[in-house]
């Protein structure tokens, strides 16, 4: 196997099978997103997936008001109007081995 190459900004996509990486098909991957109010202004921030072909055709998408993808195998745990709380206040979980294929993923 080919070692993973080193994480670089933007967008990622994370291979099926080829490199380590892949092993984490298996198991659950969550994305989390937090934050925390600061002065006195209220921030509303929004977790969502996109889930496209390679040729960019939109095949299904994952946010605050469509919690679930279509196969189910992505989960949005729910929308946090206020970032109050300590810790992720709006979590993404992925089955990356039940994403089907040709589906690629972008993280927003």
């Amino acid at each position: 196997m080919l070692p993973c190459p080193p994480p670089t900004p933007g967008p990622q996509q994370l291979p099926r099978s080829g490199c380590p990486c892949a092993q984490v098909a298996s198991k659950p991957l969550t994305f989390g997103l937090g934050w925390d109010i600061t002065g006195g202004k209220a921030i509303d921030l929004d977790a969502s997936v996109i889930m496209m072909t390679e040729g960019l055709q939109c095949v299904d998408v994952v946010y605050y008001s469509h919690l679930k993808s279509n196969d189910g195998s992505i989960k949005h745990t729910g929308d946090n109007l206020t970032g109050d709380g300590d810790g992720d206040d709006e979590q993404i979980v992925m089955q990356l081995a039940q994403v089907p294929p040709p589906s690629t993923l972008t993280l927003h």
